[in-house]
């Protein structure tokens, strides 16, 4: 009798396990699955330049985001993102699912001595701009972004902090040596692909034109 207690137990451990990995395996497949076939926020290159980069000017447009208070360092961005991936699921006041678009863009800003605010968003799509469902999670908000004008360039890979504080640096050179001001202390990170594409990944910095 007491074989039998063990295995089934045993048998109602592996079946929740088993259920559990069914159901993040279907919320990694879902993630995956929307960054197929995606809608890029619209704008327009308005030059390049030979030294690599280009100027972009990006139209006002609504974007849903989400603020998130982290510790310097600490650079996982898993709630922002379920926060806003929760808003196009369904959780807003329509109920409405909403297409997945890219870039997923974040800005960085410090809190205290020892804290970091990122705001992160997504773009919501051209069929949704004139009306825009609201949030029920009280945490995301829809901004009203203004025509932005941003210098940037392709980075592949997957960059961390250190890489974009390399890349902000490197940029700034690249476009101060072309005569161009951009804000100091203002820049976005943004990323185009499914946590599932480990290969030609595309991500950018941002550097707004002052």
């Amino acid at each position: 009798m007491r074989v039998l207690f063990h295995v089934a137990v045993l048998g109602c451990v592996v079946a929740s396990a088993a259920a559990q990995f069914s159901w993040i395996n279907n919320v990694i497949d879902g993630v995956a699955s929307i960054f197929q076939t995606y809608e890029e926020a619209p704008h327009t290159v308005v030059r390049t330049f030979q030294a690599g980069f280009e100027e972009r000017q990006y139209p006002a447009r609504k974007w849903v985001c989400t603020d998130h208070v982290a510790p310097r360092g600490d650079s996982s961005m898993s709630d922002p993102f379920f926060k806003l991936f929760r808003y196009i699921s369904g959780a807003n006041a329509a109920e409405l699912k909403i297409d997945m678009t890219v870039p997923v863009t974040s800005k960085k800003r410090p809190q205290g001595t020892n804290s970091v605010v990122t705001t992160m968003c997504f773009f919501i799509g051209e069929s949704h701009q004139a009306s825009v469902p609201a949030p029920t999670e009280a945490e995301v908000y829809i901004e009203n972004r203004p025509q932005i004008t941003i210098f940037t360039r392709r980075i592949g890979g997957w960059p961390d902090d250190a890489d974009y504080a390399r890349e902000s640096q490197t940029l700034r050179a690249m476009v101060q040596a072309e005569g161009i001001a951009v804000l100091p202390d203002d820049q976005y990170y943004t990323g185009y692909n499914s946590p599932m594409d480990f290969w030609n990944r595309r991500n950018e910095l941002w550097l707004i034109k002052a």
